[in-house]
């Protein structure tokens, strides 16, 4: 879907089909689908396309000068210049990779944002108005509103947590840079990426990608000495392509030093989702300089890319399971729960086996009756009764926002070992544990729905221009 927009925007059927047929037919798709199993950074990859379709449709729209006055007068003139779709879809897009996958949104953001301030730098070198810069500065910021109440708790509260232990030990950055040679050839296998070169999977970005695009910049910079002509848009994909593979390679190991949030990428050839996508952008410009032959060109090499890509999208083999299999209570609990702790409290205790993942889901205090003890996720209903004053451990990991009711009265919370802890009296004690949003979540909350009223108010003002 996403390229099919790319296709009417560029409304040459053909070219747009070849350079779909490089993007989804290269070997890093392959990897993120029967490798590395990575779903998130599979849908991320579906807006990529519509990111730099905004970014294109912006770019060519900003020659028209908008009046900043008032910040309504602000989306008003940007209607008038037609240009505010594009500036939604930018903004949508953006949202759409952080939510997907929120690594990939932050490689993004990084990239966009040295965009903006290349283009800042520009407008200010040759005394320009910053209608480009603006444009984008909205999109980008509108894109971070609507994904605020996904991404807003998860850095503030993260601290909470241990997600710090991702960026050490087996995913420490510093190991995982790639070989120049690994992104042309690479064997091809089903493990995991390792230090040096005993990595058991493979960074290709393809043969025939790689192939196209270098001549399609041994074309640009011919025509640049020979016609002294060369795309600004072409420009910037091939810059962001080069600063894709630079990162991804031990050369920019100084930057990652420098800029410490990088850490949290783990390992630095996720940039070739970047460099994979300006690998199948590249090429196009190349049949788009042939205007007479481009669609012979297209239809020539498009079934040549699929045979010759095709043999990589092919699984390490087939289980023989259902989805019970997959979503028993020994397979979620155990299997799948081990894959994703550092999600889990700081001193919460990691279970060794199957049998204390039961264990740590029961009620822990001395002679405890259970009348009843329901779980909705957020929300827990239960009556228990105590032969004496105790603290009670619940089977709730203790992160903020929970509150306690116990007979009609708000309990203080403790914390054992991750876990909640609420102090019981003698008898009977009915009541729940609530999840409420902290400052953080509700703050994201607002903010998302902002953006969306900024959002609405776009489409509103055009809405009156037309009329």
């Amino acid at each position: 879907m996403c390229w099919i927009m790319v296709v009417m925007s560029i409304k040459n059927p053909f070219v747009s089909i070849f350079a779909s047929t490089l993007y989804v037919y290269s070997p890093y798709h392959a990897l993120d689908i029967y490798v590395r199993g990575a779903a998130g950074e599979l849908w991320a990859m579906a807006f990529l396309p519509l990111f730099l379709l905004g970014l294109y449709k912006i770019a060519i729209l900003s020659s028209i000068p908008i009046t900043g006055k008032t910040v309504y007068g602000f989306f008003l003139s940007e209607v008038r210049q037609r240009s505010f779709p594009w500036i939604i879809l930018l903004a949508l897009s953006f949202a759409g990779i952080i939510l997907s996958h929120n690594i990939s949104g932050m490689i993004t953001g990084l990239v966009f944002g040295l965009v903006i301030v290349s283009r800042i730098f520009l407008e200010l070198s040759k005394k320009r108005k910053f209608t480009l810069t603006t444009c984008y500065s909205l999109g980008l910021l509108l894109g971070l509103g609507l994904s605020s109440f996904f991404w807003l708790p998860a850095v503030s509260e993260m601290h909470y947590t241990s997600v710090q232990n991702i960026i050490s030990g087996g995913s420490y950055y510093a190991d995982h840079f790639v070989y120049i040679d690994q992104i042309w050839a690479s064997p091809w296998g089903f493990a995991g990426s390792a230090p040096g070169r005993l990595d058991g999977m493979s960074f290709m970005l393809g043969k025939i990608q790689i192939i196209l695009s270098l001549l399609s910049i041994c074309l640009a910079f011919f025509l640049l000495i020979t016609q002294k002509k060369f795309s600004k848009s072409y420009l910037v994909i091939l810059s962001a392509t080069l600063f894709s593979l630079f990162m991804a390679t031990e050369y920019s190991l100084f930057i990652w030093h420098i800029v410490s949030p990088l850490a949290f990428i783990q390992f630095p050839w996720r940039f070739l989702l970047f460099a994979s996508f300006g690998f199948a952008i590249l090429p196009m410009f190349t049949l788009i300089a042939f205007s007479h032959s481009r669609n012979y060109f297209a239809l020539l090499l498009i079934p040549f890319i699929i045979g010759y890509n095709s043999r990589y999208f092919n699984p390490q083999k087939f289980l023989e399971v259902n989805s019970q299999d997959l979503t028993s209570a020994y397979a979620l609990n155990w299997e799948a729960s081990t894959t994703s702790n550092e999600y889990m409290p700081l001193d919460f205790i990691r279970p060794r086996n199957y049998q204390e993942t039961l264990d740590k889901r029961a009620i822990i205090g001395e002679d405890v009756g259970v009348k009843y003890f329901n779980n909705s996720g957020i929300e827990y209903n239960f009556e228990l009764v105590n032969n004496h004053d105790q603290q009670v451990t619940f089977p709730i990991a203790s992160f903020p926002g929970w509150e306690a009711t116990i007979n009609g009265k708000n309990i203080p919370l403790g914390n054992s070992d991750g876990k909640i802890v609420i102090p019981l009296t003698k008898g009977v004690n009915q009541g729940k544990v609530v999840l409420h949003d902290t400052f953080p979540r509700a703050l994201g909350n607002v903010i998302s729905l902002l953006s969306f009223g900024i959002i609405g108010l776009f489409i509103y003002g055009r809405r009156t221009v037309k009329h």
